[in-house]
């Protein structure tokens, strides 16, 4: 359970202790062992103690008893909890008047247990309506919800299609705050053994994708009834199929869509609404491990061969020497920018490079406006002044280049939010959402953040200098290095969130050589 991939508000972001469970309950004590080097191990391939440790931590964490089928899927308690936690912060972008009656949720799909249910219940007083297709889901569920003594806030229903939101009753009756839905993942015509109900449980017509199709076309008709339609999605395609399909759809106010990571486990999470006057509100999201990954540097290789104005040095290392001294100077004429020196040999220069702004992006744009200049006072014989950046960040006939490049998965660590309208369609509609260090309530704090604190205490002088990198545009390393006949770049930075501005000052220099190479450039 690696706390990274956890709602902030997760309690399970601190791992349970299995020895003091293993101590207050024997059935979940039946599924340890001890291995050679005394440590208490788990049995976490056994169905059965899959089983056990669910029941054991909502029996320890939320006082909630249930008895989960042995022929039905177990859930996994942190993923449900990330769940309904990002649908509670979702709830609080609704105008008070959509929540003031108190808040009244519909679950699409109850399971075994009901257990979406019974913690929204448990852990925010929630009321829910909840529908299966499954009778014997209905009747273990019924029970889990009497045994909690939940019976006045919990209802629960029999329904052909719980997607077919228009066919329910209680729909065209009243209004529901948000819904909820965990569909099969995969088509049944995909599965070729499902002989038991787990595998019913995990395969449908058309698998996850035409489901929630069902339950757009229906939300399109329901509109305000339901305040917020959320769906937990398993296969990470299906996202954007399903939000190219939200884009159509008329009358959408919000689209919002999360990722969720539990151990070696991603889900994803996609939400819209039809409600207007939606308030802004920082909603937290159970952050990717990979997202806090290290990421590796952004590197470029350029043939010696292709500069053939160099063509007149006999010697590789003096045509690299030339080209290293070419690329401080576009580097050290740029504004709001330093480059600082580290070290120096005749094959490989290593410089600190800082940026207050991007002032190297939009260059082409510049070069441009030049030559309409150039062509507007050509009869009066005056030249414009010469603007700073002088290369393509993309030629379309520039010679091949060897780079390599380790993007930023921006599905996997950003949250997406797009307003259904034309500039949404352009791409515009990517909203980055800072992970709270402090969660709001008092659950899953993060016990780290003291350590923290003092070390930035203890260093102050580097704890500073560190800030001030952090917050610049752009604070890289670059290495210049001679490969036998090729010029070899290394631009490398430790903060994370300047990942995009280094790939454009990489796209920069690249379009300095590329014309450099072509004879555009004089030196």
């Amino acid at each position: 359970m690696a706390a990274e991939g956890m709602h902030p508000d997760n309690v399970f972001r601190t791992k349970p202790d299995f020895m003091k469970l293993a101590d207050k309950y024997p059935d979940f004590r039946k599924h340890c062992s001890f291995n050679l080097k005394n440590k208490l191990r788990y049995d976490f391939k056994s169905p059965g103690a899959l089983k056990v440790l669910s029941e054991t931590l909502l029996r320890e964490y939320f006082d909630i008893t249930v008895h989960i089928p042995t022929n039905k899927l177990i859930p996994t308690i942190p993923l449900r909890m990330n769940y309904i936690l990002w649908i509670r912060d979702l709830l609080n972008t609704l105008p008070e008047s959509c929540t003031c009656g108190g808040i009244r949720g519909l679950d699409i799909g109850v399971g075994s247990c009901a257990i979406y249910m019974l913690l929204g219940c448990k852990l925010f007083d929630w009321t829910f309506l909840g529908v299966d297709t499954d009778q014997e889901n209905i009747s273990s569920s019924q029970q889990s919800i009497s045994v909690n003594k939940m019976d006045d806030r919990l209802s629960l229903k029999h329904v052909d299609n719980g997607y077919a939101l228009g066919l329910i009753p209680e729909l065209s009756q009243g209004e529901f705050t948000f819904c909820m839905s965990n569909p099969p993942f995969f088509d049944t015509a995909d599965n070729h053994d499902d002989s038991s109900e787990a595998d019913c449980e995990r395969a449908t017509p058309g698998g996850e994708l035409a489901v929630l199709k069902t339950l757009i076309e229906h939300s399109v008709s329901l509109r305000t009834r339901v305040k917020w339609y959320t769906a937990l999605v398993g296969i990470k395609k299906n996202i954007v199929n399903l939000k190219e399909i939200l884009r159509c759809v008329d009358g959408i106010t919000k689209v919002l869509t999360t990722s969720f990571c539990q151990g070696k486990t991603f889900r994803w999470g996609i939400a819209w609404t039809f409600q207007p006057d939606l308030r802004d509100c920082h909603i937290s999201r159970a952050r990717s491990t990979k997202a806090v990954k290290k990421r590796g540097p952004i590197e470029l290789r350029m043939d010696l061969a292709d500069f053939t104005e160099l063509g007149a040095l006999p010697k590789n290392i003096d045509k690299f020497g030339v080209l290293s001294t070419y690329i401080k100077d576009v580097l050290a004429k740029l504004d709001d920018c330093g480059l600082e020196s580290v070290s120096e040999i005749p094959c490989c220069s290593k410089l600190n490079f800082t940026a207050a702004s991007c002032s190297w992006a939009g260059s082409r744009k510049k070069r441009r406006e030049l030559k309409r200049l150039q062509l507007q006072q050509e009869q009066s014989g005056s030249t414009p002044k010469r603007p700073h950046a002088d290369s393509d960040d993309e030629d379309d006939d520039s010679p091949p280049v060897d780079v390599k490049r380790r993007r930023l998965q921006l599905d996997e660590d950003d949250e997406e939010s797009s307003s259904i309208s034309p500039k949404s369609r352009n791409g515009d509609d990517l909203m980055e959402v800072e992970v709270s260090s402090k969660p709001d309530s008092g659950i899953g704090n993060d016990s780290r953040s003291p350590s923290v604190t003092g070390t930035c205490e203890q260093n102050g002088d580097s704890c500073e200098q560190s800030d001030a990198q952090s917050a610049a545009a752009l604070s890289c390393s670059i290495v210049l290095k001679l490969e036998k006949e090729q010029i070899h770049i290394i631009l490398s930075s430790r903060f994370h969130h300047q990942r995009e501005n280094l790939n454009s000052l990489m796209l920069y220099v690249k379009g300095c050589l590329q014309r450099y190479s072509r004879g555009e450039v004089k030196t």
